[in-house]
């Protein structure tokens, strides 16, 4: 499934019906393999993880996106758990936003280059001036910083399990995310 998405983003191709049953292909193998191997946990978690995201998969919603220059494997990566986490709190998914995204590696790269850990950037000021600068317009907009995460999956548990930044992760208000990974400085941009 994120290679289906990977290779939407990366324009090498859409959702289709052929990736329809290519994913119905995965739960049928998923089923047997649990059928012929007496493996109950795994297949059966599997089964239900594939199942979560076959609505999404067939609306586009899921991996949906505004045009922009190309975004990184971690950075994709960050977008589907981070549209994991809403989808089981019953909120629609993110769009991924490619301007935002750049915007957000932007942000990351004044991090590690400034060396400062911190919403407020020396060079571009708040986060909703760094938008406005990069010419992104929004009704509402947030901000998620990180460091020294060293995987999509860590960071978006870390993000989850803070407050302040799971409430940007599940503000409804929030349809749009950018996400900039920088040596190991990560960066979520919100708007809605």
């Amino acid at each position: 499934m994120n290679k289906v998405g990977w290779d939407m983003i990366s324009n090498r191709t859409s959702t289709n019906n052929g990736d329809l049953a290519k994913l119905a292909r995965l739960v049928t193998r998923a089923e047997q393999i649990k059928k012929d191997g007496g493996y109950g946990v795994l297949p059966a978690f599997f089964n239900q993880y594939l199942r979560s995201y076959e609505g999404q998969l067939k609306s586009r919603e899921f991996v949906s996106y505004v045009r922009g220059p190309k975004i990184g494997q971690f950075d994709y990566d960050v977008l589907l758990i981070t549209n994991e986490e809403r989808v089981k709190n019953k909120l629609k998914p993110f769009t991924l936003d490619m301007k935002l995204s750049n915007v957000a590696l932007e942000k990351s790269k004044d991090m590690y280059t400034k060396k400062y850990f911190n919403h407020q950037s020396p060079t571009y000021g708040s986060p909703f001036d760094m938008m406005k600068k990069f010419g992104i317009t929004y009704h509402y907009a947030g901000e998620n910083i990180a460091q020294g995460y060293n995987n999509p999956k860590a960071v978006v548990n870390g993000w989850m399990n803070s407050p302040g930044h799971r409430a940007n992760i599940l503000n409804a208000n929030f349809s749009r995310l950018g996400t900039g990974y920088h040596q190991q400085l990560w960066t979520q941009m919100f708007t809605g």
